[in-house]
């Protein structure tokens, strides 16, 4: 088995059960997991860190990864009108090409910015697995279910048994790539675009699979209005009172969420991704810290469509300043709390053995530059503060998933940079031609 040492890092911020920050240690990686934090390790390739701040990479709770094709083309409007006018009717026209080269400028992007793992939703799912395959990254892959009828006013049964085949299909196709970085997700777009037997029967799937059960709820004031109106139940309520409610339930945006709901989602080990970005950019609302931080969120960047990149060094700061301007309360959130959001809390949500630096864990591992400007001046004191508030995604200088140096001085090893963003413009302009 091979090793890799990272060699005398500068700083070591290790998200362990302590969140110590180590200085002047080595990292021995042997495989694809860290089997050791010391001094004077031996390895059989070296990379000097004595310049670099090492932490966990990034991982991404929620995405729509293809739609990296659709940056800039929506913006200025109100989710509905977003959805409904715009985007719903562009990815009508999609050909696999447009998922491949979106997805690939995606995951391009998730590397170059520190982003070691994403969780995943949309349609023609097996391209987007192949893409991260070819590119490295770990993910968690579904495709989105949706059995509404085209005319939007109800539920089509056909449809329902067509969505719910093309998931058993990625499933086996994931299956088939044999690569432990690829794992199949259940993905029901939300409770408003799928039917009651839908929800139903891909929890089910998702039990039997042991595979997250990835779904949008309560993003929207209107959405959480309508499901009153014509269930008599808020979607949390409504969701609990199905039995769906889980510790396998990946809950995007949770914005208009009530203290009974936040109660229901803590008893029933529920988790929720925070999109603060996208959630501010669509002006859909700012979901109760109180309640974040309760049940231990992660973070995402939703879809470059609504954010408008997947910088997760840019949704980390967000998600700190918002929640103290939206109670007045500078206090309320810290930069440590963002940072394990980023991380350890993602990492535990998809029920994946990282997010820390620490020995047993996988070497999902970035780099910083510790003479980038904007994270300096720099000391053991401000490290956190100036990852969280100060640094970027251009910061990152090497990226190391699953043990394998992915980036090494920001230029990704596994793909050419310049072939996707040839490929990806060459799309978007046959799609908006």
């Amino acid at each position: 088995m091979s090793s890799l040492l990272l060699k005398n890092a500068r700083y070591i911020i290790t998200q362990n059960s302590g969140r110590e920050v180590l200085e002047n240690k080595d990292i021995l990686i042997e495989g694809n997991t860290i089997s050791e934090i010391g001094e004077h390790l031996k390895g059989d390739e070296e990379i000097d860190c004595s310049r670099n701040i090492v932490m966990p990479g990034l991982i991404n709770l929620h995405t729509h990864s293809a739609m990296n094709l659709l940056k800039g083309y929506s913006d200025d409007l109100k989710l509905v009108d977003w959805l409904s006018k715009k985007v719903w009717p562009i990815e009508a026209k999609f050909q696999p090409e447009d998922v491949k080269w979106g997805s690939m400028l995606a995951f391009l992007e998730m590397v170059k910015t520190g982003t070691t793992c994403f969780n995943d939703m949309y349609f023609s799912s097996d391209i987007i697995a192949k893409c991260a395959q070819t590119i490295g990254i770990r993910g968690f892959i579904g495709y989105g279910l949706i059995d509404l009828n085209k005319y939007g006013s109800g539920f089509d049964e056909e449809k329902r048994k067509s969505e719910l085949k093309e998931t058993l299909r990625i499933r086996d196709f994931i299956r088939s790539m044999h690569d432990s970085k690829i794992t199949f997700a259940v993905a029901p777009h939300a409770p408003y675009a799928c039917s009651e037997e839908l929800l139903l029967k891909a929890k089910e799937i998702a039990d039997n699979e042991h595979a997250p059960y990835h779904i949008h709820v309560s993003e929207t004031k209107k959405e959480v209005s309508d499901s009153v109106e014509q269930f008599g139940k808020r979607p949390v309520v409504r969701l609990h009172d199905m039995g769906i409610l889980d510790s396998n339930v990946i809950m995007a945006h949770a914005v208009w969420v009530n203290d009974t709901e936040w109660q229901m989602l803590k008893g029933t080990k529920t988790k929720v991704v925070n999109c603060p970005v996208s959630n501010l950019k669509l002006a859909s609302g700012i979901p109760p810290w109180h309640g974040l931080k309760e049940i231990h969120a992660g973070l995402g960047t939703d879809s470059a469509a609504s954010n408008n990149n997947l910088n997760m060094f840019e949704d980390m700061k967000m998600a700190a300043i918002i929640q103290k301007l939206s109670v007045g309360d500078a206090s309320l959130v810290t930069a440590q709390d963002v940072l394990d959001m980023a991380t350890c809390n993602g990492a535990d949500a998809l029920r994946i053995n990282a997010g820390r630096i620490e020995p047993d864990k996988l070497a999902d591992i970035i780099t910083l530059n510790v003479n980038q400007l904007m994270i300096n001046p720099l000391r053991r004191d401000n490290l956190i503060s100036n990852i969280v508030y100060s640094a970027s995604g251009a910061d990152v200088h090497d990226t190391i998933i699953d043990g394998k140096v992915l980036m090494r001085y920001r230029k990704v090893l596994t793909v050419s940079q310049d072939e996707v963003i040839q490929k990806a413009n060459e799309r978007s302009n046959i799609l908006f031609s």
